[in-house]
């Protein structure tokens, strides 16, 4: 609607949305008091159960994809580390506390310290931000450190248990995602989260009741997500095997494998030469 003034031409326009409220009135202020609240509530973030190894470094899941990272490099750096340092230990003992061969020897100790030790350090961070890549942002379930699981363990196993670093793990993960939780993980990667029955397997999980099948340790971030989420394991008939990627912290330092051919691959020599 427009209506023609001596100064001009004023176009009205009619909307069906209520008046905004006047300035200074209650409900302005409970409607600016709102927006300002819905603006402080950050946005909805995924959650993330995290299961905590030896051989296998993390598995993290969000109940849709799943990511393990292996932990072989790093076991290997520290049987390295344990080796060298006793071997020089060993060497330590014959010499004379002081001498210029016992400070040699020490100077040696700690360089190898020093580079196991950078080596580990390395190695969490490319596979605490390989996480952080796969899931940004995300909140994330963590089983507490299994140190204490050490004693019930033979001699070789409990050094393995009580050198991994995974309190070093939860710490760089607490400034990577959103924020870490950790929750008690008892017999997680012993338990079906399909059909709730407890067995034990090697590093492959296969149900006995319900046939659900899936790596040990992706099994355990399950549970721990459920966790996370409910406060308990609890099963779920509608649970389903994430999809796996399987990554290491950094590039294998060892030799590059030759897969050999199969025998349909390899050329057969004529019979008459």
């Amino acid at each position: 609607m427009e209506a023609k003034l001596a100064y001009g031409v004023v176009r009205l326009v009619f909307s069906d949305d209520p008046p905004a409220p006047l300035r200074g009135t209650p409900e302005a202020k409970a409607a600016r008091a709102a927006k300002a609240e819905q603006a402080k509530q950050p946005p909805a973030m995924p959650t993330v159960g995290i299961d905590l190894g030896v051989n296998t470094l993390l598995a993290a899941t969000d109940g849709t994809k799943a990511i393990v990272v292996s932990g072989r490099g790093v076991k290997a750096t520290v049987q390295w580390r344990n080796k060298r340092v006793a071997s020089l230990a060993q060497a330590q003992a014959t010499r004379s506390k002081g001498s210029r061969r016992y400070k040699r020897l020490q100077r040696r100790k700690y360089q190898v310290l020093g580079k196991a030790d950078r080596r580990v350090r390395d190695a969490l961070h490319k596979a605490t931000r390989q996480v952080a890549n796969a899931f940004p942002g995300a909140h994330a379930t963590v089983g507490k450190p299994f140190n204490e699981a050490a004693r019930r363990l033979r001699r070789t196993q409990a050094q393995q248990v009580s050198q991994a670093s995974t309190r070093q793990v939860i710490q760089q993960l607490g400034y990577k995602l959103g924020s870490v939780r950790e929750v008690v993980e008892a017999y997680s990667s012993q338990t079906c989260p399909g059909c709730g029955c407890r067995q034990t397997c090697r590093r492959n999980y296969e149900c006995e009741g319900c046939g659900f099948k899936a790596p040990r340790d992706v099994v355990g971030a399950l549970n721990i997500l459920e966790i996370g989420r409910q406060g308990a394991m609890k099963p779920r008939a509608s649970c389903t095997v994430p999809e796996v990627v399987w990554k290491r912290p950094s590039k294998y330092p060892g030799r590059s494998q030759v897969v050999p051919a199969e025998p349909r691959q390899v050329a057969q020599r004529p019979s008459g030469l």
